[in-house]
């Protein structure tokens, strides 16, 4: 079996937006434990017992997810990266989550001026949609050890480079480019803060490969849980 069909029969993409939504709907309460156990568990191999993975934000973001089917068809999620907006978070007055990647002492002060002109550009033309904190990406420490499907997937460890070669730049804070620095909340660890304007066209290209299980994909939105509850509603009419 190649590693291709391997990954269409073994694995399904999820995608959950905004679980706090949703929580009541059986999969979705089912499933988002997972999803936090998932980064609990990839974190800390990376970053040690102390680093905490999650916070208010995963409640309203939306999670993209590779998910292995269980032999009792169940989902277990094995991989997956968060995205939220700038406006999910004001509309629920919690912090967008780069403000808490340049806490502590070691960042510039630039670096914290730099976001928050960034963030106030997006409020002021009413765009604060259009503004993602996409990150959080995690991977099953296990999955890991099989190259061949890491090498299918496009996964490398090496982010910054591979962000650089699907578009994403690094950001000019006015006085330079801010350049890595030690991140406090990732117990010290190296942080590259970037960006990507145009995100479609930039995309496309290596995501194309999956797009078939792109479209297959299961969604659990506020529209779709609804969308099931009506559809059961009028089979038992």
């Amino acid at each position: 079996m190649t590693i291709d069909k391997l990954l269409r029969e073994k694995y399904r993409m999820v995608l959950i937006r905004s679980p706090h939504e949703i929580m009541h709907d059986h999969f979705t309460s089912e499933l988002f434990p997972k999803v936090i156990n998932l980064k609990t568990t990839g974190y800390q191999k990376e970053y040690g017992e102390f680093v905490l993975p999650f916070d208010s934000s995963d409640f309203v973001a939306s999670h993209l997810l590779l998910t292995e089917i269980m032999t009792d068809g169940s989902l277990s999620p094995v991989l997956g990266f968060k995205s939220v907006t700038l406006k999910r978070c004001d509309d629920y007055k919690i912090p967008f989550p780069v403000l808490g990647m340049v806490e502590g002492t070691t960042p510039n002060p630039e670096y914290r001026k730099s976001f928050l002109k960034i963030m106030n550009k997006y409020r002021e033309e009413g765009r604060s949609d259009q503004l993602a904190y996409n990150g959080s990406f995690t991977i099953l420490p296990q999955l890991r050890e099989n190259k061949i499907l890491m090498k299918s997937l496009s996964t490398t460890f090496n982010v910054h480079k591979k962000k650089a070669e699907l578009g994403w730049n690094f950001i000019d804070g006015g006085n330079g480019i801010l350049e890595a620095y030690n991140c406090k909340v990732l117990c010290g660890s190296s942080f590259i803060p970037m960006e990507l304007i145009d995100i479609k066209a930039k995309s496309q290209e290596p995501s194309s490969k999956f797009k078939d299980m792109w479209d297959s994909k299961v969604t659990l939105d506020r529209e779709s849980i609804e969308k099931i509850s009506i559809e059961k509603i009028k089979k038992a009419a």
